[in-house]
């Protein structure tokens, strides 16, 4: 009978395990559940560390790439800088011969390390010339020139710059140079900024021609000088306290055999009351699906209403099933989130009245869409600096067509970007085609888990 009731006790606790190892608390986060979650990616010069994550030097491989991570013409590829945080996505163009990249990366790295050691880790401030949010130019003799602009309403650092410059010279130097760089920086998990290497625009050999006129008989500049006395980076890697670990040697002792033999007397008496509690949780694990555990952690950000496993804020892949039709709007007043494919933009949509004039709401806000998509093409992704002197408060967009009109503001002490204003106009008329027109609709755009602006569609 007690070899019943024990193994009774321990088949139950089996189940129950379930329920037990996962912490129901206001602080969890879904990142606990990561077999259940997208994986992150992976340093291609690491490949056993996530990107964004602390590269040691113990985590670097003797052995080369596998082969679907070989650099290959037009492919982006992640390469990590050692001792930090920071990664660059790196796209690369065909391959040339000669060492100027080395020695241009070499210069921005010494420049950001000799700013550091001379006033300390601080933001990196907009140029006066160049793409609209540059924050770096550096040019060469060669007429090759490095672009450094913020993006994704971030701010770039000069410790960031440098460890970037850092995982773009090693880069270089193990895969050799190439005819164009363009790069993302990512400092943990955020993009901070966009960068580009390759030969100088016209723009910038005719700006470097009139500074050399005007600098005739006087010292080169500091920006483009770098250090002599700057070397080799020295990043702190974090190493484990030693102290904390447990002494193999000395194991503790065993448990006394009185205070066994008690607890044993315990359980004997309130087998039952203990059979009624696993029973308990064990139904909560019997009862739940394996699929739906992280509906057990509480939903800090809600879901995409086209998209209803993507949770808002996050990469809405091309792959998400379609939209349930239980969430398609109704009559009246509703609120919706629209998530932008492929970027972590989405719009909270509350609408009006349904109303037949659909195409030119989409006219309009396609009209939004290739203002922001031309502005990128042009001047690469910014913030959209200029407010506008009419409007709400903080106004950065104001059209009209057929009747209607199209305001938007930024909000929340944030600042929105071209690329955040395509993607999340881009929703909104996605949305508007597959649901209809409105009377009236008011928006909040938000950039991950920032909201950045806010916006109202209706009447002019």
């Amino acid at each position: 009978m007690r070899v019943r009731r024990l193994s009774y006790l321990i088949a139950l606790a089996q189940l129950a395990a379930l329920s037990l190892a996962i912490p129901i608390t206001p602080n969890t986060d879904t990142t606990e559940i990561s077999s259940l979650l997208p994986r992150s990616e992976f340093c291609s010069n690491a490949p056993l560390t996530p990107a964004g994550t602390i590269f040691s030097r113990r985590a670097l491989t003797s052995s080369p790439l596998h082969d679907s991570l070989a650099l290959r013409s037009h492919d982006s590829i992640i390469w990590c800088s050692r001792g930090s945080q920071t990664y660059v996505v790196i796209q690369v163009g065909w391959q040339v011969v000669n060492d100027h990249y080395l020695t241009l990366i070499d210069q921005a790295y010494n420049l950001a390390v000799s700013q550091i050691q001379a006033q300390g880790d601080g933001l990196l401030y907009p140029l006066p010339y160049g793409p609209i949010g540059t924050v770096f130019n550096l040019d060469s003799a060669q007429e090759l020139t490095m672009t450094v602009m913020n993006a994704n309403n971030h701010q770039t650092t000069w410790g960031v710059l440098g460890a970037a410059c850092w995982a773009l010279k090693d880069f270089v130097a193990s895969r050799g140079p190439f005819q164009t760089i363009v790069f993302s920086i990512y400092d943990g998990v955020n993009q901070v900024a966009t960068g580009r290497i390759g030969r100088a625009t016209l723009a910038t050999q005719m700006r470097l021609a009139t500074r050399d006129r005007s600098r005739v008989g006087t010292e080169p500049d500091a920006h483009n000088k770098a250090p002599a006395a700057v070397r080799s980076p020295h990043f702190r890697e974090i190493v484990p306290d030693t102290n904390k670990r447990p002494n193999l040697r000395h194991p503790p002792a065993p448990p006394d055999p009185a205070l066994a033999d008690y607890a044993l007397k315990i359980m004997r008496a309130s087998h039952l009351s203990l059979l009624a509690a696993l029973a308990r949780l064990a139904t909560i694990a019997l009862s739940i699906p394996l699929d739906t555990l992280p509906s057990l952690v509480p939903r800090t950000r809600p879901y995409c209403s086209n998209a209803p496993h993507t949770v808002a804020g996050t990469t809405l892949a091309g792959r998400n099933p379609p939209p349930r039709t239980a969430r398609t709007p109704a009559a009246g007043v509703n609120n919706f989130i629209y998530c932008a494919q492929g970027t972590q933009t989405y719009v909270m949509i509350k609408t009006g009245w349904a109303a037949s004039n659909s195409d030119v709401v989409v006219e309009l806000l396609n009209q939004a869409f290739e203002v922001a998509i031309s502005r990128i093409a042009r001047y690469g992704d910014s913030v959209v600096a200029n407010s506008l002197v009419y409007g709400m408060i903080g106004s950065i967009v104001y059209l009209t067509t057929g009747g209607m009109a199209l305001r938007i503001a930024n909000t929340n002490n944030h600042q929105t970007t071209w690329g955040v204003l395509g993607a999340a106009t881009h929703a909104l008329a996605n949305f508007v085609k597959e649901h209809g027109g409105f009377d009236m609709a008011d928006f909040v755009i938000f950039d991950g888990e920032n909201q950045v602006a806010m916006g109202w569609l209706g009447p002019n």
